[in-house]
C-alpha cells in the first residue's frame, strides 16, 4: 500500500515542515496478532522533549460521544490482572475488549500469553492463508519479513540520499536529528535507486509506538516500527528507523503496538 494502514493521507515527497496535515499519514497501531487497532498519534500535540503526544478521539455508536476509556482514547491492562487471562491466553478478552491493549513486562513479552509454550504463531503467519485476525482489507495482507530487504541508509550524515530510505527531518533530508527535531513531518522516503535518486515510491512515517511493558505511547516524530506478518521464536520482525539507523529484520515482543503496511496477495 502507498500509506499505513488507517491514515488517511500519503506523500510521494517528504511532506515540508509546517505541513498540520502530516499526521493524517500516521496509522492505527495494532499489537501482533490482533485484528483490532488503536487510535494513532495526533501529531499537532507531540512533546518534542520526551517524543510523546496524544491520540485521536475515538467515538461511541453515535458519532458524537467520546470514548475516553483511560483518559487516552484506549485502555491500558496489565496481562497479569485478573480476568485477562482465560485458561491459556487472552484472546477471549482481546476481542470483547478491542480497546483495551494488553501490555506484559516480562517474558516472552506476548500480549497473548504469559509463557512461550502458549504463544500462538498463526494468528498472522505468513505461510499459511489470511485469517480472520489480518486487518488488512480483501485482497491484501501484513507484509512478511523480508519485504524491507532492499531499504538501505546511507552511514554518512552529510550525505543522507545515499540510500534508497533516507531520513527526513522537517522536509529536508538528514540523518543526524536529536531530541528536539521529532516532528510530525518526519519520517523515511523509499525510492528505487540504491544512490536515493528517481522517483520517491513510498512515504514512512516516524509515527512512534505503543511500548509493550506498559502500554505508553512514545517516539512519535522520530521513530517508526512496523509489523511484518512473521513470527520468529517467542518475538515477531518488524521495520523499525530512527534518525541515525534503520533495522529491516530486528525482532521485538508482540505486545508492542506498531503500524501495519499491507500488501496485495
Amino acid at each position: 500500500m502507498d500509506r499505513n494502514l488507517g491514515a488517511t493521507k500519503t506523500y510521494y515527497t517528504a511532506p515540508a515542515s509546517g505541513d498540520n496535515t502530516a499526521d493524517q499519514a500516521f496509522g492505527l497501531f495494532y499489537q501482533w496478532g490482533r485484528k483490532d487497532p488503536f487510535p494513532r498519534a495526533l501529531g499537532s500535540t507531540i512533546d518534542a522533549g520526551n517524543a510523546s503526544a496524544s491520540t485521536i478521539p475515538i467515538y461511541g455508536p453515535d458519532g458524537k460521544t467520546v470514548l475516553s476509556e483511560d483518559g487516552t482514547g484506549y485502555k491500558k491492562v496489565d496481562i497479569k490482572t485478573v480476568g485477562i487471562v482465560s485458561g491459556t491466553n487472552s484472546l477471549a478478552y482481546s476481542v470483547t475488549h478491542p480497546l483495551s491493549l494488553i501490555f506484559n513486562s516480562e517474558h516472552p513479552y506476548d500480549w497473548y500469553a504469559t509463557s512461550e509454550g502458549n504463544q500462538n504463531d498463526a494468528l498472522w503467519d505468513d505461510k499459511k492463508e489470511k485469517n480472520v485476525y489480518d486487518p488488512c482489507p480483501e485482497g491484501w495482507r501484513i507484509a512478511p519479513d523480508g519485504t524491507w530487504s532492499d531499504f538501505t541508509r546511507t552511514t554518512d550524515n552529510a550525505q543522507p540520499l545515499n540510500g534508497t530510505f533516507p531520513y527526513y527531518i522537517e522536509g529536508s533530508p538528514k540523518e543526524d536529528g536529536e531530541s528536539g527535531d521529532y516532528d510530525i513531518t518526519n519520517g523515511r522516503l523509499y525510492k528505487v535507486s540504491a544512490s536515493g535518486n528517481g522517483t520517491p515510491i513510498a512515504w514512512y512515517p516516524a509515527s512512534g509506538y505503543y511500548h509493550h511493558a506498559n502500554g505508553t505511547l512514545g517516539g512519535v516524530g522520530c521513530d517508526g516500527y512496523y509489523w511484518s506478518s512473521t513470527a520468529n521464536e517467542y518475538n515477531a520482525p518488524a521495520l523499525s528507523f530512527y534518525p541515525q539507523g534503520l533495522h529491516s529484520t530486528r525482532t521485538h515482543g508482540r505486545a508492542h503496538g506498531f503500524q501495519v503496511r499491507c500488501i496485495q496477495e
